[in-house]
């Protein structure tokens, strides 16, 4: 009996050690923007921790989640990058490009801006949650070309 406590008890230990940990305490809470709803919380982005807590994939957890630091001159870079992307459609007007554009006005280049990068055990690309301050951020979505969304705090 002691034995399976302690087996228990040691994999209780590990699991809380290797659980994500969200330090950014102005990230916690609802935010919203585009067609995204993203609940942050101390457990970093919840769809993911509960997505963990319930599945596995590989025997290992679903997504790895963990903090991340991105210089506004490359955010400001990469959102640039995402706009002359659709070069074929230069002289028509693009609701995705005017709201990248908007985006860019929240970004100081000599800043750097905390988040949570998501990333799957189980197949291609990635997620993203950049805080730029406390009632707005970014939400990046990439399953190939990277899609960003402007968001806001709710709650």
């Amino acid at each position: 009996m002691k034995k399976i406590l302690l087996v228990l008890f040691m994999s209780l230990i590990t699991q809380t050690a290797l659980a994500f940990d969200n330090p950014i305490t102005d990230s916690y809470g609802e935010w919203v923007g585009g067609n995204s709803l993203i609940v942050v919380s101390k457990h970093g982005i919840e769809e993911w921790h509960k997505k963990n807590l319930t599945e596995k994939c590989f025997g290992k957890e679903f997504v790895i989640q963990k903090l991340t630091s991105i210089s506004g001159k490359k955010l400001l870079k990469d959102i640039d990058m995402a706009i002359d992307a659709p070069a074929s459609k230069k002289y028509v007007y693009d609701p995705n490009v005017a709201n990248l554009e908007v985006m860019k006005t929240f970004i100081n280049k000599d800043q750097n801006y905390k988040g949570i990068l998501v990333s799957s055990n189980c197949g291609d690309g990635y997620e993203k949650f950049v805080l730029l301050s406390p009632n707005t951020g970014i939400y990046i979505y990439s399953g190939g070309d990277e899609d960003y969304h402007l968001i806001r705090k709710r709650k």
